[in-house]
């Protein structure tokens, strides 16, 4: 049992307990993996495929080359460094069990980051939540995506936050500093818009340092860790792209400027579709359940005070209502800014989710889209998306 010493001379146990994972985490992280195993063999997606295809030749770019080997695609290195990972473990089935580990990760950092404020029955629940929504076919519980690697980093970098946030040992709240910097940048890596970790991370620092608990000297020094490890994450995988001839810039552009002038682009085409897609994408998270998941976890939050619950608990709190926010926000833009279609595929296969939240958020009027498309040479224009 350790104590730790908040501003002000106030004091608050950490309790044994809080310092492992229950087995009540890693029952629901075994349970996801169960879940998910009858699916390993399920038809490719369009998305699998086509990342599939595009990472078996992802090599140093020779003459007349494009962003990834011979083909163009609009999203970061890690991904695709992680379908290339797949292709060499054996394809779809590797592919699927890698996308069973990030599941069981995520769940066991859920639960572990609720179990360190909480306690284990809230952990045992929170994995639980977790689990279920990481294997809801309405919620792409299938196939393997970006959204579901991303997943693992996000959820690990905010445990590592809170975990440098809490513990009384300062060598230790370093290095779990430096982990959640390199998950913030790993996640973005993954999927460009997956921003959860510096979200979470800026505001729950803040409201830790409003609320008194934590001094704002600890929070200043916990900063250069943070970024030591941003800063290692961003390196190691540019590296790696480097040596298969993606130019950083090249990423970049891929990544944000691309994407933001094809949407607005496409956005000014598809005026009248939008509530269309907003509605769909509404079904899709009602079936899911998550809203009313999160909005009674918030009303049992608001209403239980236990003497057991870490001081740090409303913080977190919090700032996973801002980070749900940020998420919501992501997904209306995701509504007013459909996909991007770029020309003809020069491979056997294109890209596009199957999942019904995924669905919504892609659907459009008229005939059902083709999905993403893979360039040959060169990145496309905006002027190209349909």
């Amino acid at each position: 049992m350790s104590t730790l010493v908040a501003p002000g001379n106030r004091a608050y146990t950490l309790l044994p307990w809080r310092a492992w994972v229950p087995g009540a985490v890693l029952g629901a992280a075994a349970a996801t993996v169960l879940l998910r195993l009858p699916f390993v063999a399920a038809p490719l997606s369009p998305d699998e495929g086509g990342f599939l295809v595009l990472a078996r030749q992802w090599h140093a770019a020779g003459p007349g080359g494009s962003l990834y080997g011979r083909y163009w695609v609009d999203r970061p290195p890690l991904l695709v460094a992680t379908f290339q990972l797949a292709d060499a473990l054996g394809g779809l089935t590797a592919l699927r069990l890698i996308g069973a580990l990030a599941s069981a990760i995520t769940v066991v950092a859920v639960g572990a980051t609720v179990n360190r404020l909480s306690g284990p029955r809230p952990a045992a629940w929170a994995s639980a939540v977790a689990c279920g929504l990481l294997v809801a076919p309405s919620a792409g519980g299938v196939n393997v995506d970006g959204e579901l690697l991303a997943a693992p980093y996000v959820a690990v970098g905010v445990a590592a936050g809170v975990v440098a946030l809490t513990t009384p040992v300062p060598s230790r709240a370093r290095w779990a500093s430096a982990a959640a910097g390199a998950c913030a940048v790993a996640a973005v890596l993954v999927k460009q818009n997956m921003l959860d970790v510096f979200v979470f991370s800026a505001v729950f620092g803040l409201l830790t340092w409003r609320s008194g608990h934590v001094e704002f000297t600890r929070l200043r020094r916990l900063t250069a860790p943070w970024s030591v490890g941003a800063a290692a994450s961003l390196l190691s995988v540019l590296g790696f792209a480097a040596l298969h001839g993606t130019t950083p810039d090249g990423v970049f552009f891929a990544m944000y400027p691309f994407r933001v002038r094809a949407a607005q682009l496409i956005a000014v085409r598809m005026d009248g579709a939008s509530g269309e897609r907003l509605t769909r994408l509404a079904e899709a998270a009602l079936l899911s359940g998550a809203p009313v998941i999160i909005a009674a976890l918030l009303v049992l939050l608001a209403l239980r005070r236990t003497t057991r619950s870490h001081p740090l608990a409303g913080p977190f709190a919090g700032a996973v209502v801002a980070l749900t926010g940020y998420v919501r926000s992501v997904k209306l833009a995701t509504v007013r800014a459909p996909r991007v279609r770029y020309g003809a595929p020069a491979g056997p296969a294109s890209a596009a989710s199957t999942s019904c939240a995924r669905r919504a958020a892609a659907s459009r009027r008229g005939p059902a889209p083709s999905a993403r498309s893979w360039r040959r040479r060169g990145s496309p224009s905006p002027t190209q998306a349909r």
